[in-house]
């Protein structure tokens, strides 16, 4: 008797203990939605306002996990034998140059990415710019860049290695890294093996036959030869670059340009074409978006115009004028062509929703005042609205989640 009435107890008391399931337990569409918007906000508010990361610097420890992350990811990428976390002095360092970052108001993402780089340089020898460094480089390079032509590993001859070496000193001494030396090393290594030194007038005359022939097929046509006046404007483009030091490569690359404009009438900037450029970008992305046709006013149109011409002047094709036609008009579109309060608080209402991922998120009035005041700083630098709009939403995610 006395033990039913024990397990009669201990019943009664379980049955009490035992919460009331709210709507979100007992739906599992309602628990899904709670899950998905009401959960993350509750989290998030915990934590207090969300304000930009120079005013909420990561502490040490989340240094020392960046760190700690780093190291291991990098060692673990390459299957290294070497230890995985830093040694002591190594780890003083890079907190030291961790630091430093984050007493100029970098957050804990960018420092992260400036930790990498450095462990990166160090795994591959790249963290010093002794002569024993960059003799290291001119060999590693030559005898790689030789093999990928096909050739047997090939050692510099003394004027090569000279050479290479005074183009190593003279990069040291304008505050460059030794990564930014083994790439200037390789190119021109590559300008060697490609002969791509020699721009003289025969050269340039080739390298004009055959871009255009090139061209001329790749649309469809038969392989054709420029005419005089053709041949004629790209000599003096080729002759022009040179002068100014171009390699052949990069010649090419240029003549390469000026025929594609050729080809499909890009040189063509005059009022007439800005005007055609100007009516069909408007119409093409509205009725994109919107599925409507819509002309620019009377304004928007001489804005534009004023843009096209001043591209003009500036020596830019047609289709650099239509991508900037474009970009104006999408800027129109959405709204970020301004930067006054208003705008600006629109895009930190924006930025709280898209990061927050919750619509109906939005700044408390402590977040609001010193989140506009930091939009307000980006405005003044020249940042147009568009920028302002991604520059925030970039700093709230970063300190939302300590990055």
């Amino acid at each position: 008797m006395v033990q039913g009435t024990q397990q009669q107890t201990a019943t009664a008391k379980t049955t009490a203990a035992a919460p009331t399931p709210t709507p979100a337990q007992a739906n599992p569409m309602e628990r899904m939605f709670a899950t998905q918007f009401d959960a993350p906000v509750a989290r998030m508010a915990a934590a207090g306002d969300v304000l930009p990361p120079a005013q909420t610097p990561p502490t040490d420890e989340r240094l020392n996990r960046a760190i700690d992350h780093v190291f291991k990811d990098i060692y673990e990428r390459y299957n290294a034998t070497t230890p995985r976390f830093p040694t002591g002095q190594q780890r003083t360092d890079l907190m030291n140059m961790a630091k430093e970052m984050r007493n100029k108001g970098k957050s804990a993402m960018e420092i992260e990415h400036a930790i990498a780089d450095k462990l990166h340089l160090i795994r591959q020898g790249l963290d010093n710019t002794t002569d024993d460094t960059i003799n290291g480089l001119i060999d590693k390079t030559f005898e790689f860049v030789n093999k990928m032509y096909g050739g047997v590993e090939k050692a510099p001859t003394p004027q090569q290695r000279t050479e290479l070496m005074k183009l190593a000193h003279d990069m040291k001494a304008k505050g460059k890294g030794a990564q930014d030396i083994q790439h200037a090393i390789a190119d021109k290594v590559h300008s060697w093996r490609r002969d791509l030194s020699n721009t003289s007038e025969t050269k340039i005359d080739q390298l004009i036959t055959k871009t255009f022939e090139f061209v001329a097929k790749m649309y469809g046509g038969v392989a054709t030869s420029p005419t005089p006046e053709q041949r004629d404007e790209l000599m003096k483009l080729g002759k022009k670059l040179s002068a100014e030091g171009k390699d052949a490569q990069q010649i090419e690359n240029a003549i390469a340009d000026k025929v594609h404009a050729m080809r499909r009438d890009l040189g063509n900037t005059s009022e007439t074409k800005i005007h055609q450029l100007i009516t069909k970008t408007f119409e093409f992305i509205h009725k994109m978006y919107e599925g409507i046709d819509k002309t620019p006013t009377a304004s928007q149109r001489e804005e534009l115009m004023q843009l096209g011409k001043k591209m003009s002047a500036e020596g830019k094709d047609a289709q650099q004028i239509e991508h900037a036609i474009a970009d104006k008009v999408h800027t129109w579109r959405q709204g970020l062509d301004k930067t006054d309060d208003p705008a600006l608080n629109r895009f930190i209402d924006t930025a709280f929703k898209k990061v927050f991922e919750n619509p109906n998120r939005v700044p408390s009035e402590r977040e609001r005042s010193v989140w506009l005041k930091f939009a307000q700083e980006l405005a003044k630098k020249g940042m147009n609205g568009q920028s302002v709009s991604y520059a925030l939403q970039d700093a709230l995610r970063t300190s939302l989640h300590n990055l």
